[in-house]
């Protein structure tokens, strides 16, 4: 949604963090498995995570923003957030993941595995 509004708000368009993620371009190469060595899915915030590791996850966040809405318009987060704030007695990610699929329709899925930091 930041993403979002900086564009409708600023006429943004594009990376926004264009000097971190040039600094951090490393975070956006694919090791050997075709991913990158932190996804979007694997990364874990402990009391101990160093701010440099939260700052690459927040950058592969708004990779993650700036492609979705190129492919979606806003919308999409809206769906996604009605199906994510219904009440579950357990959420975990790949049930998130699977929200997110399903708000994205057809061939949601299929993108989102294509993407080499999710």
């Amino acid at each position: 949604m930041a993403v979002w509004l900086s564009y409708s708000l600023n006429g943004l368009q594009g990376t926004i963090n264009q000097d971190l993620h040039e600094q951090y371009a490393d975070i956006f190469e694919p090791e050997p498995d075709g991913k990158t060595p932190m996804t979007v899915r694997g990364f874990d915030w402990y009391e101990d995570t160093p701010a440099e590791e939260y700052l690459s996850y927040e950058l592969l966040l708004e990779r993650f923003a700036i492609d979705l809405l190129a492919r979606y318009d806003v919308g999409i987060l809206l769906r996604f957030l009605a199906s994510y704030q219904v009440e579950r007695d357990v959420l975990l990610s790949d049930d998130v993941t699977s929200l997110l699929a399903a708000a994205l329709g057809p061939g949601g899925e299929a993108w989102l595995e294509e993407l080499v930091y999710f």
